[in-house]
């Protein structure tokens, strides 16, 4: 995971707002934040999942139901 996104996410509030912000800061690519989903799985990072696939839902973008 990014370092900003990383740092974003602890220390934000869990917020709309908050994920819109955080929408803006992922990957371009939705091969890329396919696999930035599977490293908050793989690392058991519950906080960084929900709010990255919180974020991308918000947005519109494609998240994988294998996750």
């Amino acid at each position: 995971m990014h370092p900003e996104i990383r740092q974003f996410i602890e220390q934000s509030e869990y917020c709309q707002g908050a994920l819109r912000e955080l929408a803006t800061m992922l990957p371009g690519s939705d091969t890329e934040l396919d696999e930035l989903i599977g490293e908050t799985v793989t690392a058991s990072d519950q906080r960084g999942f929900v709010f990255v696939v919180m974020a991308a839902l918000l947005t519109d973008r494609p998240v994988q139901a294998r996750h």
